[in-house]
């Protein structure tokens, strides 16, 4: 995990080179660290690890994390950006990128059977859907009523995630028998 760590750092501060910043910089920009996010999700197609089975698991989970933060720090923060257009535009596409994004990932990490993929997903969907009601509700809701609405969409979202659990296990066990 530290080489990971250490890898997204170097590629990022690379790409931040590359775009005119300094490399100690590169932090400054969100969207630096995208390339490496994508080498990182990609590296299981290219690395085995016969030996370690699980660490292609890691690759997938460094590669969403790295994806999906920097996503998150441009949907609230657009003036971050390299693009030069409205700061407002650029959280809105970022928003639904993230929101697309990681709904996307639940998908794919449930069809490909991969748990860390769908809880990363998750987590991330969870994150983005919060700070949307913040953004929404937070100045025009009684905070009880505001809490209250957070309460009951996770429980909605527990229930959801649990009844897709239980279709998953029942498909695995029709696949089974057959």
């Amino acid at each position: 995990a530290a080489g990971i760590l250490c890898l997204v750092a170097f590629v990022s501060a690379r790409t931040g080179t590359y775009s005119g910043l300094y490399w100690l910089h590169f932090g400054e920009r969100p969207e630096n660290f995208f390339p490496a996010a994508m080498l990182l999700l990609l590296a299981p197609l290219w690395v085995r690890h016969e030996r370690y089975a699980g660490f292609s698991a890691i690759y997938l989970v460094f590669g969403l994390l790295t994806l999906f933060l920097p996503t998150l720090v441009l949907a609230n923060w657009g003036r971050a950006s390299h693009l030069d257009i409205d700061p407002k535009m650029i959280e809105g596409i970022y928003q639904l990128f993230g929101f697309a994004g990681s709904a996307a990932a639940i998908w794919f990490g449930m069809r490909r059977v991969w748990p860390e993929v769908v809880n990363t997903g998750m987590v991330f969907f969870v994150i983005f859907l919060y700070t949307k009601f913040f953004d929404w509700w937070w100045d025009v809701m009684p905070k009880y009523l505001f809490f209250l609405v957070v309460g009951l969409t996770a429980i909605l979202f527990l229930m959801v995630m649990r009844r897709l659990r239980r279709v998953a296990a029942h498909a695995d066990r029709e696949g089974a028998v057959s």
